[in-house]
């Protein structure tokens, strides 16, 4: 009985949540986004289950999601221009903020397992002669160093699905039409200036920039209507709902679960100004993500051990025909994950954040989300205060019409037996993301495809949902 009875409590201590990417999500393939983060949650919660660390848990969930050909990190990822793979991936725990990440590294089905063995290394005494081992690795230095740590790295043609390959056909003849057209565009205009008169000039350059500009603008939605959407008030905690889960997730909330806010419910932004550089991104990206059948963001897991440690790793293979030598938020301190133990007077937290490269780099957004969450009263409040201040109104995004970004996050404290409670949130601002969490004495993961309403804007509104752990005799 007794050995009941702490076994119950050991598992009570246990919690991982992974994402498959915040993006688009088809409502076609909605089952099989929900069997991945099912299958990556059980991954984490059997390496758990034996009192592994929190490192190895993320580890594990991780490269369950770089295994599916489903998300883009390891195999089935995005390729460059080149028609290469390069990943980035990063894994953090708690206990020292020790960050292992690889950065543009090829021929690694798993690099969030090469990310891994990093941390570890830093956790080793320092090398000979005192020198510090690094925490990120890139390129052809990070491949090398996989392999003496003997990874296998010439898996390249296991890294190239079919799928991949005939979409990097279709996306690099695009951009080759794109560029033709756009040359032979800049050579016309070269001939009328030579020719023509510096009226003429005036006359066809603002032509020009009229029909380039009505192509590239959407007409801003007025930040002060909903479409029937309530608008998320910044000043209060986000009200506690108990009927989003049931449409969507795979199990009816327990008794003792709290659930936040429905994703039902976005919040409009301003839209910031146009300008040239924004218009040119839409019209070079517009090949790319009018295959909306595509999830092209990173894919992540936090879990907390039996100690009550917690880790956070991702893993991405980047946006679709970047430049070779790019580097994603994957592999930067701060901006795609985040882990913190609880200390005194201050609670645990860990965030996996997804999206946008660029916008996750420039904003640090997941070390900032969990300062808002620290700063704040509940996760939920420190979730939209990010994404709010910090994301959709921040000046590191000014000009930025279109933020998308998505994260998941948990908030940590104990119980006075040391017992765990879990507030875990989830919020964005993309059309959709991918969720799946559970905790240790649960029978099987909860998943969800969170979703904006009809009528917000992607990259302009935030939705955001949660759900909450505790112990019943607490």
């Amino acid at each position: 009985m007794t050995e009941q009875i702490e076994e119950k409590e050991f598992r009570k201590r246990l919690f991982v949540a992974v994402h498959a990417g915040a993006g688009f999500h088809s409502q076609d393939k909605a089952s099989e986004y929900k069997k991945l983060c099912r299958k990556a949650c059980l991954k984490a919660m059997s390496v758990l289950s034996k009192k592994e660390s929190a490192v190895k848990a993320v580890t594990a969930a991780v490269s369950a999601l770089e295994d599916s050909e489903l998300s883009n990190a390891g195999r089935g990822s995005s390729l460059t221009m080149t028609g290469s793979v390069e990943c980035d991936a990063c894994v953090m725990e708690g206990t020292t903020s020790l960050f292992g990440a690889v950065g543009c590294l090829s021929g690694v089905l798993n690099p969030v397992k090469v990310a891994g063995r990093l941390l570890e290394m830093q956790q080793q005494p320092s090398l000979s002669l005192g020198r510090i081992p690094p925490s990120v690795l890139a390129g052809e230095g990070a491949r090398e160093w996989a392999k003496q740590q003997v990874f296998s790295c010439d898996q390249h043609s296991k890294l190239v699905t079919d799928k991949s390959r005939r979409l990097y056909l279709k996306y690099k003849r695009k951009v080759e039409q794109a560029e033709n057209q756009k040359n032979t565009k800049k050579a016309r205009y070269s001939d009328k200036e030579m020719l023509g008169s510096q009226e003429n000039d005036i006359t066809i350059c603002a032509q020009d920039s009229d029909q380039h500009s009505t192509a590239a603008h959407s007409t801003p939605r007025d930040s002060h209507t909903n479409s029937g959407n309530t608008p998320i008030d910044k000043n209060k905690h986000i009200k506690i709902l108990t009927k989003y889960l049931s449409p969507e997730a795979e199990t009816t909330p327990r008794k003792d679960v709290q659930i936040l806010d429905s994703p039902k419910t976005c919040t409009p932004r301003k839209t910031a100004p146009n300008n040239d550089r924004n218009k040119g991104e839409l019209e070079l990206s517009s090949a790319v993500t009018a295959d909306r059948t595509l999830v092209q963001d990173t894919v992540g897991a936090l879990c907390v051990d039996w100690e009550g440690h917690v880790s956070a790793a991702v893993s991405s293979g980047g946006i679709w025909l970047k430049q070779p030598g790019r580097l994603g938020p994957a592999a930067m301190f701060g901006a795609a994950c985040w882990a913190q133990d609880a200390e005194k007077n201050h609670p645990g937290v860990a965030v996996i954040a997804s999206g946008c490269g660029e916008h996750l780099m420039r904003t640090l957004l997941a070390k900032t989300c969990a300062d808002c969450m620290l700063s704040a009263e509940g996760t939920s409040e420190g979730l939209n205060v990010c994404f709010q201040k910090h994301f959709l109104e921040s000046r590191l995004l000014k000009g930025v019409e279109s933020r998308q970004a998505g994260a998941v996050a948990i908030r940590m404290t104990s119980t006075e037996q040391g017992i765990p409670e879990i507030d875990i949130c989830w919020g964005h601002t993309t059309d959709s993301m991918a969720v799946g969490y559970m905790s240790g004495d649960s029978h099987t993961p909860k998943t969800v495809i969170s979703r904006l309403s009809k009528g917000c804007h992607p990259g302009r509104s935030f939705a955001m949902a949660g759900d909450f752990f505790s112990s019943p005799d607490s």
